[in-house]
């Protein structure tokens, strides 16, 4: 333990006389390998604040708008996650040059915007990422609620196979006060949500059967408005 905790000190120290890192990815590899399982088998539940100015430090010498698919943990973003700084997670996600041509961002900006208590925005976001990437792998929802509706889904897929994109339609089905707060933003568009979406919110507020709506929605999907059907019974 003594050597241990002699370790973490000489850390500390050469942090306090590094100015810059001359190899970033060396340094990555020190943090995520070597120091940080140190600083969480000697100091348990401190060891994120211990470690704290140790990423802060990588991410200061990283490129602030820089993302590389090929060493997705050498970034801004990673480092901030590592200390659960979310809302920075979040800004330099958004700095990135067009961040939605990076798949696995979508993920890490859902994740941060739930922890930074924007349940809707990672929702949104989870939306975004199924019409952008229907043929992607998809990410696992952070919220209790999209995680049972997904649940539910995959179950469904194995029989009426309605794919990956149209899942933001079947959170509306799970939760229909969604559709107060999810806008389809894709290039591609989601004909199948916006019907559902108007249908919804159209008969939430009036009580009454929107047959034009109805037959706008049979024919963006005839699997989700037979669904949409039977749920009404």
């Amino acid at each position: 333990l003594c050597s241990q905790g002699a370790e973490l000190l000489f850390a500390i120290q050469k942090l306090q006389q590094k100015n810059s890192l001359s190899d970033t990815k060396q340094e990555l590899i020190y943090l995520q390998n070597q120091l940080a399982p140190l600083a969480k088998d000697v100091l348990k539940g401190l060891a994120r604040d211990f470690m704290a100015p140790f990423w802060r430090a990588l991410a200061s010498n990283l490129a602030a708008t820089f993302y590389d698919e090929q060493n997705p943990d050498l970034n801004v973003v990673y480092c901030y996650a590592q200390i659960m700084l979310w809302p920075d997670v979040i800004n330099s996600i958004h700095k990135i040059p067009q961040w939605q041509q990076h798949p696995a961002l979508f993920s890490q900006l859902a994740h941060a915007c739930y922890q930074d208590n924007q349940r809707i925005e990672s929702i949104q976001i989870l939306c975004d990422y199924c019409w952008l990437y229907p043929d992607a792998d998809s990410f696992m929802p952070d919220d209790n609620n999209s995680i049972v509706a997904w649940n539910k889904f995959i179950d469904l897929e194995l029989d009426v196979k309605w794919g990956w994109q149209h899942f933001p339609a079947w959170l509306l089905f799970n939760e229909p006060g969604l559709a107060k707060h999810i806008q389809e933003n894709s290039p591609g568009g989601a004909p199948a949500f916006k019907a559902l979406q108007q249908l919804l919110l159209a008969e939430q507020e009036n009580g009454e059967v929107k047959v034009d709506l109805r037959l706008q929605l049979q024919t963006a999907h005839k699997g989700i408005f037979n669904y949409f059907l039977n749920r009404q019974v």
